[in-house]
């Protein structure tokens, strides 16, 4: 009867296993795509080579040194961006940035 039930109880573990890791790999998406929003926007995080030219451009020309902590895409459009920057030898600046789906500043 013990072997019965734990045979039984490896079978069930089995499947479990099989049946999530069958989710999560169907329901996984690439990084650089997101999600696809009502308005036809991607959403999710951005990687920085994927950012506009002219985002890339302000954080060049306002924040010389720069280094990109967060990039995201929300379902409205917008890029929303954390960045570190300047500083001294303890600790650097951090700034929230808000680009618009045009790269241009909504809020800095």
């Amino acid at each position: 009867m013990r072997k019965i039930l734990l045979i039984g109880l490896l079978i069930t573990g089995f499947a479990t296993t099989y049946a999530s890791s069958t989710f999560v790999a169907d329901n996984t998406l690439e990084q650089t795509q997101g999600r696809r929003y009502k308005r036809g926007y991607y959403k999710g995080n951005v990687a920085s080579e994927d950012l506009p030219s002219s985002i890339t451009r302000y954080l060049k020309k306002h924040y010389s040194d720069y280094e990109i902590v967060i990039s995201k895409r929300k379902g409205n459009g917008y890029y929303y961006l954390k960045i570190a920057y300047g500083g001294n030898a303890y600790r650097s600046y951090y700034r929230s940035l808000v680009f618009d789906e045009n790269g241009d500043v909504v809020k800095g």
